[in-house]
Formats: structure tokens, C-alpha cells, sequence
């Protein structure tokens, strides 16, 4: 991953336009989707909007064809053991599920629990919101049953430090 731009951040308003970008496929599959009330976090903007863009869009992919996709999004404030405050983000949909045994390998890097005839995708979303979230020092888990939806619940720090600041003024080695 790039060097991240992290800044306070209205996980309100990323969610917004995901949304906004996402109409056409929305109103194609008749998806209705609840949205909560959100915190403001320190994070990299255009790194949480690729993270919502992947859950909800396989939450709306992943729904049997006769029935419409409802999504629900909600996040709650929580203290860490530590003391750090963390946002709870959990994204629940009322798609096909899967089983709970594969719940760490979705996250590795070109693994799919279908064939490509069956459901569109390279198989690496959700390994890149996997990516997402631990860059901004979170933690992101599924959990699901077949034919029963699934959730998924991200964790992130709501105050971080930005990235460490580099130095430009060095000279290189030649």
C-alpha cells in the first residue's frame, strides 16, 4: 500500500458517496440499505471508501437472485482494554452466507468460496479491505452461516497518529 493521507475523516460522509457512486447497481438489484450514525475517525479517506465500496458491493452481489439485497451499516463507539477508543463498523446483509469455517480464508488474496460462472470477481476485494483496515491499525471479521446473510464487523482506532513524517530534504546515495 501507498503512503496514506490520514486526516480527521467523516466515515458519515465516505459512506455518502460510496453510496452515491454505487446507485446504479443499488437501484438495478432493488437493494434497500439502512445506514447508522457514524463517528468521526483519523484515517485515509480514499482508503475507507475502497473498503465500503468492496463490502457493500459483494453484500449486494451476494444475494440470491430472488430476493432483493437489504444491507444494514452501524458503527458504535468502543473502548479497547488500553483505553483507545475504537469505532465498531458492521456491515449486515441478507445474502446466501457461508459457511463459519471460512471466515479467515475469504480474506487471502484470490480465494473464493464460488466458481467465477456462478458470481463475478477476481477475489481479492475483500483481501484488499483486509489490507485497508490493518493499515490504519484495525481489525476486520465475517461472520455468517449459509442462507443466513452475513456480517461484517471492522474495528478502527477512532484517533490515530498520521504516519510518521519522512523527510525530504536528505540526499540520496548515488
Amino acid at each position: 500500500m501507498s503512503e496514506t493521507d490520514m486526516r480527521p475523516t467523516s466515515l458519515g460522509t465516505i459512506i455518502s458517496d460510496v453510496l452515491a457512486l454505487m446507485d446504479l447497481q443499488i437501484d438495478e438489484q432493488c437493494a434497500s440499505i439502512e445506514v447508522g450514525d457514524f463517528e468521526d475517525i483519523v484515517a485515509d479517506e480514499r482508503q475507507l471508501r475502497q473498503l465500503f465500496q468492496n463490502l457493500i458491493s459483494n453484500a449486494i452481489k451476494f444475494c440470491p437472485p430472488e430476493v432483493a439485497p437489504h444491507i444494514e451499516i452501524d458503527s458504535e463507539e468502543r473502548e479497547h482494554p488500553d483505553g483507545e477508543l475504537q469505532v465498531e463498523i458492521s456491515i449486515t446483509d441478507n445474502g446466501i452466507g457461508f459457511d463459519q469455517k471460512y471466515a479467515k480464508n475469504i480474506f487471502q488474496p484470490f480465494q473464493r468460496l464460488h466458481g467465477r460462472n456462478q458470481y463475478k470477481g477476481t477475489g481479492i476485494g475483500l483481501a484488499i479491505c483486509r489490507k485497508i483496515v490493518e493499515h490504519h491499525g484495525g481489525t476486520i471479521h465475517a461472520f455468517s452461516a449459509p442462507g443466513d446473510g452475513a456480517t461484517f464487523v471492522v474495528l478502527l482506532p477512532k484517533r490515530q497518529d498520521p504516519c510518521p513524517e519522512t523527510t525530504h530534504d536528505q540526499e540520496l546515495p548515488t
